[in-house]
């Protein structure tokens, strides 16, 4: 019975049921092994992207910080060259009211200058005048050598 062609096909069914389960028990054993491998590598790629969004997170926080203080700085010191704008141009304001002054004083001095000298120019003449005729008189009184 045991040659009986059944008996050697249920043999063969048997044999080839555990080839199977031989092969596919090898292809998870494989499958596990490689996904253990990827779940590791999964695992490593997670810890060091972790790491480098924390670093990025720690650089973008200290940048962001550094950005404030620096925009505060900034907008102090606006405050301070708004300040000092103001005040040069007050002082440009006070300067021109008085060069405005200045120029009306001139005028008023450059006309009175104006003035004298014309009237020296007329006393100039009066004493000339005075001195030809003084001059006359001493010659005529001979008072003069002649």
């Amino acid at each position: 019975m045991a040659d009986e062609p059944e008996n050697h096909t249920i043999r063969l069914l048997r044999e080839m049921r555990e080839e199977t389960n031989r092969r596919f028990d090898e292809m998870r054993t494989e499958t596990n092994r490689r996904f253990d491998e990827m779940r590791e590598e999964n695992a490593a790629f997670r810890k060091e992207t972790g790491e480098r969004f924390a670093e990025n997170e720690q650089r973008h926080a200290e940048t962001r910080a550094e950005n404030d203080q620096r925009h505060a700085e900034t907008r102090e010191q606006l405050g301070h060259v708004l300040s000092a704008v103001v005040a040069m141009a007050k002082t440009v304001n006070v300067t021109a009211e008085a060069v405005t002054t200045i120029a009306a004083v001139q005028e008023q001095h450059s006309t009175a200058l104006g003035k004298l000298i014309e009237g020296q120019q007329i006393i100039e003449h009066d004493i000339r005048g005075i001195k030809m005729r003084v001059d006359r008189i001493e010659k005529h009184t001979g008072l003069v050598k002649a």
